[in-house]
């Protein structure tokens, strides 16, 4: 086991040096194949008592090695930068100074404080190792953020720090369930009904407790929760009773790997969830496992001679001496019956233990699936639906995030417009009350179907299971507009921006909705708010620039909608007189010039529509014409006889990318008419 330490610690240092040389980007991104570096840390730090029992009780080759592993493993722990095992390095420290403390008032060697120097120097020169390479060789705003002071200052109880969250939670389900809890493995269940209300509710709120503590408390109840504590407790009672005892000296060698174990394990166990790792569940089960061997031979050690007949006890012996001898027969019996009762308990095991290991292959399968839905989810990559139906074992029904496994396959079936399918799917499925994917999936079903009644039904009913989640409101509002429920849309929508200021999305999805609307004076009052809450979202200054042009055209508003009513039926000479109208109040009105252009051309005033391109292509906006500016022109010259200049009109929309230019082009100009 130190051997494994000292290989992990050294794989730490090799990327932290990638990280000095700009190999790696961040501190952050070392997880040597963990999941992230908080568990690399932990698989480190829990293996960490192995390595103090070779410094402690042995010596030479074995001691020098415990004192290489140690170091390098608390070095490696300091420069992981996890605020959980800075906190587990400290307590640790003063429990081992307390013991080195009690064995010397116990025993009166002064080897023990020997070994307290040995320890203290080994943590002191690990700190300072990691010190001394962050000032000397990190980049100077990191050095700062990563010190130890920094990294412990950090430490927090409020919001956010994501650990005290789910505790709270966890506290709120355990007081509705105290007895047996809400069950093993439902903990992420039970605690989405308040999550799902909570201010971080729009992404993947955390999975597991960070506490395992808690969270076993949670779904076992009291009593399994205290049991759970117990293992702890009483074995820590354990060692403190034979640290006491200069006689027991032996028993205290062996009692401290475990129960130092058990301790560095308590730590991960109360900020993480090692219950969930195999690697760290195994250290626990071989710590329990050490403190179970070693508690029972010592009791059987030190306990008085077991009496010579099975049938005495000390009360009887009190009262009429020896009892005569009980017939060989029944001494028989008693041990057939012993072991039988043994057998059934090996079968019994035997079974749950292949119907544990069958359990636990269905949700290996289950996993492998869930992260391709997981990563199409992320990337946009695309499976076939058929790839995962009836292809996900009987269990799991529910995913690691709280998502009905059906609901992951009917979002792939609504993809394919298999809409009935996806419906017949969700509807069936009742595995987790606070789900709001299956009734979104459902409400986008029935709105590819064009049905919207059932679309708004459903869609509200996944708002009310989680309204703070932006992709229910946004698809709300959409399916809301397509009712025609355009009034209160406005309500909710006004609502949402009151209480949610910085999501760009909402500003400018309320942006589309009055300009579609024709509502540009609170379209203007909406993107001047945003800009001011956002002022560093670049599309959100880009929409400002763009309304703050219409702004200035606002007072022509009116006159404008009657000029464009004009051009969408056809009535090209009215809609010249009234863009024409505007233009003389206010010549830099693009749009309205844009448009003139267009329906001059239509008129066959083909001169006076190149003199509105002319002044409009220096200009170089987007154009909201169905028509590039260049080829408009070049369209003007060719029906004027001047096929050279509108060659070379349409050559420059070809190049632009326009269609119409393109073909034009083709056509006119490259197929020898004219």
């Amino acid at each position: 086991m130190t051997l494994l330490l000292i290989y992990d610690s050294w794989a730490v240092f090799m990327e932290v040096l990638n990280y000095i040389t700009s190999k790696r980007g961040s501190v952050f991104e070392i997880i040597l194949g963990y999941s992230n570096k908080n568990i690399l840390a932990s698989s480190i730090f829990v293996k960490v008592p192995f390595a103090l029992f070779l410094i402690f009780f042995h010596q030479n080759w074995m001691k020098a090695l415990g004192i290489i592993g140690a170091f390098l493993a608390f070095t490696a722990i300091f420069f992981l930068s996890t605020r959980a095992f800075y906190l587990g390095t400290i307590t640790l420290s003063i429990l081992l100074l307390l013991y080195f403390t009690i064995r010397f008032k116990v025993s009166r060697e002064l080897y023990q404080l020997k070994l307290a120097g040995i320890y203290l120097l080994l943590v002191i020169g690990s700190f300072l190792t990691f010190t001394a390479t962050q000032h000397y060789l990190y980049p100077k705003a990191d050095a700062k953020a990563l010190s130890f002071e920094a990294r412990v200052a950090s430490i927090t109880t409020t919001k956010g720090g994501n650990r005290f969250a789910p505790w709270i939670r966890s506290w709120h389900v355990f007081k509705e369930n105290p007895l047996l809890g809400v069950g093993l493995g439902n903990w992420k269940i039970a605690t989405m009904k308040e999550e799902n209300y909570s201010p971080d509710a729009e992404g993947i709120a955390l999975l597991k407790a960070h506490n395992d503590f808690i969270e076993t408390a949670t779904e076992t109840g009291i009593f399994g929760g205290a049991l759970f504590i117990l293992l702890f407790l009483l074995t820590g009672w354990v060692f403190i009773r034979t640290l006491f005892r200069k006689a027991f000296f032996e028993w205290l060698q062996w009692l401290f790997l475990p129960s130092f174990g058990l301790f560095c394990y308590s730590v991960d166990a109360f900020f993480n969830f090692p219950q969930d790792r195999p690697e760290i569940a195994a250290l626990f089960a071989l710590y329990m496992g050490m403190v179970i061997a070693i508690t029972n031979l010592f009791t059987e050690n030190f306990t008085k001679e077991p009496l010579r007949n099975p049938g005495e006890s000390k009360f009887l012996l009190r009262l009429f001496g020896p009892l005569p001898q009980i017939p060989s027969i029944l001494i028989k019996i008693k041990k057939f019956k012993r072991q039988y009762l043994q057998l059934l308990v090996i079968i019994l095991l035997v079974l749950s233990l292949s119907i544990s290991s069958y359990i636990l292959f269905m949700n290996f399968t289950s996993l492998k699936l869930q992260s391709l839905v997981y990563i199409d989810e992320k990337t946009g990559k695309t499976y076939p639906a058929n790839m995962f139906i009836n292809e996900f074992p009987v269990i799991p029904d529910i995913d690691t995030f709280g998502v009905p496994i059906d609901a992951s396959i009917a979002r792939f079936l609504v993809n394919e417009k298999r809409n009935d399918e996806a419906i017949a799917m969700l509807k069936k499925n009742k595995s987790n009350p606070y789900d709001d994917q299956s009734p979104f999936l459902i409400s986008l079903a029935y709105n590819n179907q064009n049905n919207v009644d059932s679309a708004l039904f459903y869609i509200r009913k996944a708002y009310n299971i989680r309204p703070k989640k932006f992709n229910n409101i946004s698809n709300l509002w959409v399916i809301l507009e397509k009712k025609g429920l355009k009034n209160e849309l406005e309500i909710n929508l006004d609502d949402y921006l009151e209480k949610n200021k910085n999501n760009s999305k909402a500003w400018l999805f309320a942006l589309d909705f009055y300009n579609r609307n024709g509502n540009i004076q609170k379209a203007i009052t909406v993107i001047d708010s945003a800009a001011y809450y956002l002022p560093k979202d670049n599309l959100v200054l880009k929409q400002k620039k763009s309304m703050d042009s219409k702004a200035i055209f606002l007072p022509y508003q009116q006159l404008y909608n009657k000029a464009f009513d004009a051009f969408r039926a056809k009535q090209y000479e009215e809609a010249v007189r009234v863009f024409t109208e505007i233009l003389n109040k206010e010549p830099n009105y693009t749009e309205a010039r844009r448009y003139r252009a267009f329906c001059l051309q239509c008129i066959k005033e083909y001169e006076k529509s190149n003199l509105d391109l002319s002044l409009l292509i220096p200009i170089r906006e987007p154009w909201t014409v169905q028509y590039n500016p260049y080829n408009l022109r070049g369209v003007n010259y060719w029906y004027m006889g001047k096929s050279q200049e509108a060659c070379k009109n349409f050559k420059i929309a070809t190049e632009m990318g326009d269609k119409e230019g393109t073909d034009n082009y083709s056509k006119l100009c490259q197929s020898g008419k004219k």
